[in-house]
């Protein structure tokens, strides 16, 4: 009884000095598309604690990350800062990590750790070595070390790949060994979602008993593997999701599309290598099983998540924490003939973005654009920690408080960079280490349009010329897009006469965003 009083006059305490200053718990889901119940309108999916966050907190309808790959797109909204000011395109870049752009740009988590929070990391928060050691000791306090970070944790000594079946000696650039996917019969804890969520759940434990973590109001980021590939999942995930689910309806690549738009990378199984090609879609059965694996490794972290959003209620901290979750881009799983990310499509650049506060919003959707880019300076104005240091996102805060306005910005930006080499499939070689980055699509996201253009890229100037004629042109028509069905927009690039006042528009904001400064 007497441990019970001072476990409950310790949370009283908590309350009491921090009852002014929101605690933030920010969780990152790698390769997590729009994939939910409640939140996107996707029903079949299994997400009971992503449908919660959603219930009780703010739904983001239009947020879109800035480059559709996980190392440029966290050096962006690490930083608060476009791909074109980290200079961090596709594979790395001129430098490893923002670093070397801005050697004393403060980081998100180096901003509440400043503004005097606990600030801990754990999972892949930045990307795996950009920067190197996780940015420790700059972004993160040392009261615990930063918790690291695995695809896969464990390895079963048994199986010679990620999964049982051992990837193909002869696998081609573009399906690389964790390209794979498999259920499996293993204890919840060899996954290492389940090992994040344990130390997220012992940190949220820690910071209640021990006064000198509970001095201050805390900032805990989460970075979970899955869905990313591979995508090995305990197989009861795969129960959710029947064999004979609903298969995109335009499989193949849009009509009018450009070959530098596309990019090609594609998966093994025990049955070879699967390769997709722009009009020739992988049969039925292949991609219902890739979707279905998808699907589970969905539903394997929102039960993650769920377990950390539960121990936040049992412990009181739920009514004094703003909760984050999103995905780092998105994610393609057959539409238009595509897979994965490393593209400038809709379904490339647009992200899940659900954001509870406390007592604004609850279950409400806003339908404004948003960038994953803006969440940290919106961050700090709804903690009230301002800003010292120049950034390239906008707060939304002001959604929080009026869902159904337009918000803060009238365009999205997102860039992709691919390679083009005549001699050769363009689409074979669309991921590009910067030494070899031949074009940049430029891709401008307005509520009914999306509009990208190519040209070739000045490496050393670090932008394009704009000065020179267009290398490609896509418009994307997405009049009464609600970002629901997957399938009906996107299907064709209607770039020419007929919308030659909606592109020369979009085309004057995209250079007015990306041309050279100088």
């Amino acid at each position: 009884m007497a441990e019970l009083l001072r476990y409950v006059a310790v949370l009283g305490l908590i309350g009491q000095l921090h009852a002014k200053q929101m605690n933030v718990l920010y969780l990152i889901a790698d390769d997590l598309r729009p994939q939910m119940a409640r939140a996107y309108n996707q029903t079949y999916m299994h997400t009971p604690a992503f449908d919660r966050l959603s219930e009780e907190g703010l739904t983001f309808q239009r947020a879109m990350c800035q480059q559709a790959v996980c190392v440029a797109s966290r050096n962006s909204f690490m930083t608060g800062r476009r791909p074109q000011h980290t200079q961090m395109y596709a594979e790395r870049g001129p430098y490893s990590s923002f670093r070397g752009a801005g050697p004393d740009w403060i980081t998100l988590p180096e901003h509440f750790k400043k503004s005097g929070y606990l600030t801990l990391g754990a999972g892949k928060t930045f990307h795996p070595k950009s920067p190197e050691n996780w940015d420790e000791p700059l972004s993160w306090s040392q009261d615990s070390k930063y918790f690291p970070y695995s695809y896969f944790l464990h390895r079963n000594t048994s199986y010679k790949g990620p999964c049982p079946h051992p990837p193909p000696n002869d696998l081609p650039a573009t399906c690389s060994k964790i390209d794979t996917y498999c259920g499996l019969h293993e204890a919840d804890d060899y996954y290492y979602d389940d090992t994040l969520a344990d130390h997220l759940v012992d940190s949220l434990e820690t910071y209640v008993t021990n006064s000198s973590w509970s001095d201050r109001p805390f900032f805990f980021m989460g970075g979970f593997a899955r869905p990313h590939v591979p995508w090995r999942v305990p197989d009861e995930y795969l129960s959710h999701y029947p064999k004979d689910m609903s298969l995109p309806t335009h499989p193949t690549a849009p009509e009018n599309m450009p070959d530098i738009a596309y990019h090609r990378q594609g998966f093994y199984t025990r049955d070879g290598i699967h390769l997709p090609s722009p009009n020739e879609p992988f049969a039925d059965s292949l991609l219902n099983d890739i979707r279905r694996h998808y699907y589970a490794a969905v539903s394997w972290v929102d039960h993650q998540v769920g377990r950390v959003l539960d121990k936040l209620d049992s412990l009181g901290l739920s009514n004094n924490t703003i909760v984050v979750l999103h995905g780092d881009h998105g994610f393609q799983l057959g539409e238009h003939a595509s897979f994965h990310k490393q593209v400038n499509f809709e379904l490339g650049a647009r992200v899940p973005l659900l954001m509870k506060v406390p007592g604004k919003a609850a279950g409400a959707y806003t339908s404004a654009l948003t960038e994953l880019v803006s969440v940290y300076p919106t961050l700090a104005e709804l903690t009230s920690t301002p800003v010292h240091d120049t950034l390239d996102g906008q707060s939304f805060a002001s959604l929080f408080d009026s869902p159904s306005s337009n918000g803060p910005i009238e365009y999205a930006f997102s860039q992709y960079d691919h390679c083009h080499n005549p001699a050769m499939e363009p689409y074979d070689n669309s991921n590009c280490t910067h030494d070899a980055v031949h074009y940049m699509g430029h891709s401008v996201r307005s509520i009914d349009w999306r509009y990208t253009v190519w040209y070739p890229f000045n490496v050393t100037r670090n932008c394009a010329d704009w000065t020179t004629t267009p290398f490609a042109v896509e418009l994307y028509d997405h009049r009464g897009d609600d970002g629901t069905d997957f399938n009906a927009y996107g299907n064709t690039n209607v770039a020419g006469d007929k919308y030659a006042s909606v592109m020369a528009q979009l085309h004057s904001v995209a250079q007015a965003q990306f041309a050279c400064q100088d």
